[in-house]
């Protein structure tokens, strides 16, 4: 007998196989898969359901589709949104795919119809392979208690090899690729027999997963208890003042004996230890201990390089170096004149007056160099020292603007959380009306990558562009805490992406004033909690492996075991923030992490 073949539009599946005499509902948004479904309506025709080899490809060939597919008829459309149609088919018989003919607008192809051929069910190997399949569903059934009884009841009391193979491929949670080689086999009875096959690899895959898993979760729980334990400890110590030297007490007091420093600053930095020891659990006093201690551990003790007063060699230096001058030049060669005939003197300062960019720092910088002596540079402006903002950012475009300090009057405060914190809730207001989007950044904060995607990326009816930190468990003890709908996320606020149109029409800061003066008692975050509880509503929320990335959030996505684990080649492919936000940065001592080699790669960039 000769086989059917028809002309038939085509829609390319993405991870998902439809079999013959089964009902699936998929969604389609590819403009082609679209444009496929609307020709076969019109013309009350069948579609060709096939597989692609790769999900990743958008404009699907010939050679990007498996051979065998299914023909199915459309039983339900339903619209969900402008560019999403969710669709029930009806799959009719496996077909050939011939030739892909046309691709635009739509997929269409010549497809082979195939007759399957039919089984005895009475033979005794088909028997057999029957009861062995029985027996494997039952024991998969009870391992991964994932298997509605509906459908298990199903299974049990069908006896058509061809048809158990295909219905059991469809309801359970397999890979494409499995799928597919059930549907390319033709033959009833050797499909039941992969089927089988695919079977006891999955029985002893999710064996092999509850074993894990039950090792991770005792193992989680020690370490939890154990950590719960030390932290009680740790805050009873502080509480009463007894105690508390833990491992990074010691680790302080081990740096100071061994940095070879005199007797008075030895005892004022062990006096400072043992003020830290002290504090009360979590306090702002103990951090800003902890940061001078830092500092003071990192200065060169005991270091010093020798001086060369030589007028000649300054001389050289500060003409090759800088072109007129000679007053400048002249005073300072006296300055080291007077070195010169007298190196124990002391007090002698140098100071250089005038304007951004005439070349004051590159004077100092060729002192040094004439005299052998290595640079300190301290900017005593701070951040609001403008001149130096712009020195170290030449090609950047700076607008400054200085805020009314009374317009947060009232608003919590404390060492921790100046009021400077919530500038950025009121930024829509404050800036200029001709900016529609702006992106805020935490000063600890990295970009690796292009922030194109990210900046272009449309708002729809959101407010903010953000990401969450937090899990399920942490969501509803927020959404008690700050009184807000479970549903909304609690987002990290170091990266925000602001919708400024919609927010100028929708921020009162009144009401904002009324939240902080309600809810004081229970931030944690004073500046976070406030934009989560008012508009976390309103957030579209960016993927944190890419726009937010900390180190937590990094250990937890490895950790979990149904997420592929990344290392570091493709955080630096993908992620385009990292955030090292936490008391460790890598700026500092006692970093614990991996992602800070960006941030040395970038030092390394910029020193360059």
């Amino acid at each position: 007998m000769e086989p059917v073949t028809k002309n038939l539009p085509v829609i390319a599946m993405r991870g998902l196989n439809v079999f013959p005499r089964m009902n699936t509902s998929f969604d389609l948004e590819r403009p082609i898969s679209v444009h496929a479904l609307e020709r076969a309506m019109e013309n009350g025709e069948e579609i060709f359901l096939v597989t692609q080899r790769e999900i990743g490809v958008e404009q699907p060939e010939e050679k990007d589709l498996y051979e065998i597919g299914t023909v199915a008829r459309v039983t339900q459309i339903l619209r969900v949104s402008d560019r999403v149609l969710r669709v029930m088919m009806e799959g009719a018989c496996r077909a050939r795919l011939k030739r892909l003919w046309q691709r635009e607008p739509f997929l269409q192809a010549q497809v082979e119809l195939i007759d399957e051929p039919a089984t005895s069910c009475h033979s005794k190997r088909t028997e057999a392979m029957l009861r062995q399949t029985y027996a494997s569903v039952t024991e998969y059934a009870e391992l991964a208690q994932k298997l509605p009884d509906d459908v298990y009841a199903a299974i049990l009391s069908t006896n058509d090899p061809g048809y158990l193979a295909d219905f059991i491929a469809q309801q359970l949670n397999l890979r494409y690729q499995d799928k597919q080689d059930i549907l390319d086999e033709l033959r009833p009875l050797p499909r039941l027999q992969r089927m089988n096959e695919i079977l006891r690899r999955e029985i002893e895959v999710t064996a092999m997963e509850q074993d894990i898993e039950s090792k991770v979760r005792s193992r989680v729980g020690k370490i939890q208890k154990d950590f719960v334990l030390r932290e009680q400890i740790k805050v009873l110590q502080n509480e009463i003042g007894e105690g508390g030297e833990d491992e990074e007490l010691d680790e302080y007091r081990e740096k100071i004996s061994k940095a070879h420093l005199s007797e008075e600053v030895e005892r004022k930095l062990l006096k400072d230890v043992d003020k830290l020891a002290k504090q009360p659990f979590g306090s702002a006093e103990a951090s800003v201990l902890r940061n001078y201690l830092d500092t003071c551990m990192e200065m060169p003790w005991g270091e010093e390089t020798r001086e060369r007063a030589s007028v000649d060699a300054a001389r050289k230096i500060l003409d090759r170096d800088h072109y007129g001058l000679q007053k400048v030049k002249e005073r300072i060669l006296e300055f080291i004149a007077v070195r010169q005939l007298n190196p124990e003197a002391k007090g002698q300062i140098l100071c250089l007056v005038g304007p951004p960019g005439v070349g004051k720092t590159s004077i100092a910088l060729s002192v040094a160099k004439a005299m052998n002596r290595k640079v300190a540079r301290l900017s005593l402006g701070g951040v609001r020292d403008e001149a130096d903002i712009r020195a170290a950012l030449p090609d950047v475009g700076l607008h400054f603007m200085f805020v009314d300090p009374a317009m947060f009057d009232g608003f919590p405060e404390s060492k921790r959380y100046p009021r400077q914190i919530y500038y950025r809730i009121a930024a829509p207001l404050l800036l200029p009306d001709t900016l529609e989007r702006i992106l805020y950044l935490d000063a600890d904060t990295i970009i690796i990558n292009p922030l194109t995607t990210l900046y272009t990326t449309p708002f729809g009816d959101a407010y903010f562009m953000a990401c969450t930190h937090t899990r399920r468990l942490l969501e509803k003890l927020n959404a008690a805490r700050l009184g807000m709908d479970e549903a909304a996320p609690y987002i990290n606020t170091g990266v925000l992406l602001y919708n400024l149109p919609a927010l100028r029409a929708d921020l009162d800061m009144e009401r904002v004033r009324a939240f902080a003066d309600e809810k004081q008692d229970v931030f944690l975050l004073p500046d976070q909690d406030i934009l989560t509880a008012l508009y976390g509503d309103r957030v579209h929320l960016l993927d944190s492996m890419v726009y937010n990335l900390s180190d937590r959030i990094l250990a937890l996505h490895n950790a979990e075991l149904r997420n592929a684990p990344v290392d570091l080649d493709w955080v630096r492919a993908h992620t385009v923030i990292i955030h090292y936000c936490g008391r460790l940065k890598p700026w500092k001592p006692h970093y614990v992490g991996v992602l800070d080699v960006f941030y040395h790669e970038l030092m390394e960039e910029i020193q360059k």
